[in-house]
């Protein structure tokens, strides 16, 4: 399901009235696994060279969001999962413009995380009923 996100990402990401696609990301906050930060950071790294042209940023974003996701929530929780969505958007943003690789503009900042928010929104209740779908499946095996 990680790579079909990306790929998703990757043709999302030319349709730019859609907004940001973070599935990725998204897979990440709800991927159970022992080895979490470390597959965060291996993605963050793809992602940068693929998508940021840079070479660690998301290395270190993606496994500190996704630690402070994990951290905080008790269960899914589609509030919570918006909070990290837009954590990140501002990291991005905020990295992004004291480098200067992007300049500083608080209305674009806002329509980008508010068009965002919309698919990336529903790419996670999909991906939630995929997965319910899913552990059914298994539980009754």
């Amino acid at each position: 399901m990680l790579i079909i996100s990306f790929y998703l990402d990757l043709i999302l990401n030319n349709f730019k009235f859609l907004g940001i696609p973070l599935f990725t990301f998204c897979y990440l906050l709800l991927k159970k696994d022992k080895n979490i930060y470390l597959i965060s950071f291996i993605t963050g790294i793809i992602y940068d060279i693929v998508y940021l042209d840079t070479l660690i940023l998301n290395g270190i974003l993606f496994p500190i969001i996704v630690y402070i996701y994990n951290y905080l929530k008790k269960d899914y929780n589609l509030l919570l999962i918006i909070l990290m969505i837009i954590l990140y958007q501002t990291s991005i943003f905020i990295i992004l413009s004291i480098i200067r690789y992007i300049k500083f503009d608080f209305y674009r900042y806002v329509i980008v995380i508010l068009k965002s928010l919309i698919i990336n929104i529903l790419y996670v209740i999909i991906l939630k009923k995929v997965y319910l779908k899913q552990k059914h499946i298994f539980l009754n095996r």
